[in-house]
């Protein structure tokens, strides 16, 4: 595995649960034919320059992989595995979801 910024490698698997835990993750599902996930990929860039520590994974469904049984729509948007929108949410809803939960973290 190649570390980067926001790439923490251990080779304990115990405390690779313990910093998964601690460590932000914004995933964006998408799907090709879908209107609404261009402004979704502009606002995973937005998101990735406002916060540099988030991890931003835009995962791209285009049948070659099984959709996960909470995504029902496109796009979706999930914060540390949690649902937090279905379809693009407002940027300031996002960005203060992400701001709570990193406050949250750091305690």
């Amino acid at each position: 595995m190649e570390a980067g910024a926001n790439v923490i490698a251990v080779t304990d698997g115990y405390l690779q649960r313990d910093l998964r835990w601690h460590r932000m993750l914004l995933e964006i599902y998408v799907a090709p034919e879908c209107p609404p996930c261009t402004e979704a990929r502009a606002i995973a860039s937005e998101m990735q320059a406002l916060f540099p520590w988030l991890q931003v994974e835009v995962v791209e469904l285009d049948g070659r992989r099984e959709l996960p049984p909470r995504v029902v729509a496109t796009p979706t948007y999930l914060l540390n595995g949690e649902i937090v929108s279905l379809g693009n949410p407002r940027r300031e809803r996002l960005v203060k979801l992400i701001a709570d939960n990193e406050s949250v973290r750091r305690t």
